[in-house]
């Protein structure tokens, strides 16, 4: 079902999008996350979590990477894929890194 890749997409975009606010500081060896690195992933998840529960369509489909935002083709086809009621592998993995913050 089409909704299923696109909470899986949604779901890889999260951690994309936490693997994106650690790279700039990691070495080339890609040493672990430091604990500055890790705040800044939790605080850009949080972020977009604020923004997908205000219904801030925009703000959240910005956190978005450009290849999901090229997937999804507007910010209201991301906001309806994030509400709709679908579990997947992706989900499952958002709903887990949700949980460690």
């Amino acid at each position: 079902m089409r909704l299923t890749a696109a909470f899986r997409a949604f779901g890889a975009a999260l951690a994309c999008v936490a693997l994106v606010a650690w790279a700039p500081g990691a070495s080339a060896a890609r040493a672990e996350p430091s604990a500055r690195d890790w705040k800044t992933i939790r605080q850009v998840i949080g972020d977009q979590r604020a923004a997908l529960r205000k219904d801030d369509t925009a703000r959240a489909f910005g956190f978005a990477s450009r290849g999901l935002r090229a997937q999804f083709e507007s910010a209201e086809n991301f906001m309806r894929s994030a509400k709709a009621p679908v579990m997947s592998a992706g989900v499952m993995i958002a709903k887990l890194i949700w949980n460690i913050m």
